[in-house]
């Protein structure tokens, strides 16, 4: 499966964003979306996400227009994980993990459904959790309920937006873990955007990087998260260092105070 973006413009008012874009999302694969404050990646992912309708341009899912998907069919095909400060009001842990099976019930909920939701809380470490108000977590606890939302929604794309921006280093490493574990063994699609450049350079298959309303570069992350991008877009020097580890990215400082 496929989401296929062709010439597609957004912004807001007169301001233009994202200026003509065209590239795909492909099942299997782990593709990260970067770049600096306003470039665009929030914007990218709730169009994807059929949240925005784009000013002009095409997104499909295969052959098919998103516009021509119903709600309940494109949350089987898509899951949203939003920004941390996104939350859903006063329901507890439980309620807004099992607010993911919506999309696969008529009536009520089903034994089934109690415990895919149950699975996806133990996933995220939260099943101890889930008595709580969403309200009264923290707000690294509120990310991981959303992404365990999102596992219990068990649709073919996962589409998260700064998924690791308020965890620890722990749960950034294991939410990417279970991200890649997803398009390795269930030949899911996972769209993450990013502002750790290490961790896109160690989880993702694909690296699309957006400035000015275009893409500067995309690729294999090691062909394109090098010293030169990072210099030109986000302004700052930086050594690339690999080891028996991986690939680290080791800033150095702003290329301004050279």
């Amino acid at each position: 499966m496929k989401i296929v973006v062709k010439d597609m413009t957004q912004g807001y008012g007169s301001k233009v964003v994202l200026n003509s874009l065209s590239f795909e999302f492909e099942s299997g694969k782990l593709t990260t979306v970067l770049g600096p404050n306003g470039s665009g990646k929030s914007t990218l992912i709730k169009t994807i996400c059929n949240i925005k309708a784009p000013k002009s341009g095409d997104i499909f899912i295969d052959d098919r227009n998103i516009n021509t998907i119903s709600k309940k069919e494109f949350a089987k095909i898509v899951a949203y994980v939003p920004q941390s400060s996104t939350t859903f009001g006063n329901t507890s842990v439980y309620d807004t993990v099992l607010a993911g099976r919506r999309p696969y019930i008529d009536w009520s909920y089903s034994n089934q459904d109690i415990s895919i939701a149950a699975d996806a809380m133990r996933e995220m470490h939260i099943d101890d959790l889930h008595a709580l108000s969403i309200s009264n977590l923290s707000g690294g606890q509120k990310q991981r309920v959303h992404i365990a939302r999102a596992l219990a929604q068990n649709s073919d794309f996962f589409i998260l937006d700064e998924p690791t921006s308020a965890l620890d280093l722990k749960h950034q490493i294991d939410t990417m873990n279970i991200m890649r574990k997803l398009t390795r063994t269930g030949s899911k699609g996972a769209v993450v955007a990013l502002h750790d450049l290490n961790l896109a350079l160690n989880y993702s298959d694909e690296v699309i990087v957006l400035k000015d309303s275009h893409i500067h570069s995309q690729g294999p992350p090691k062909e394109v998260i090098t010293e030169k991008m990072i210099a030109e877009v986000y302004g700052v020097s930086a050594k690339i260092a690999t080891d028996e580890h991986g690939t680290f990215v080791h800033p150095i400082q702003p290329v301004w105070d050279e």
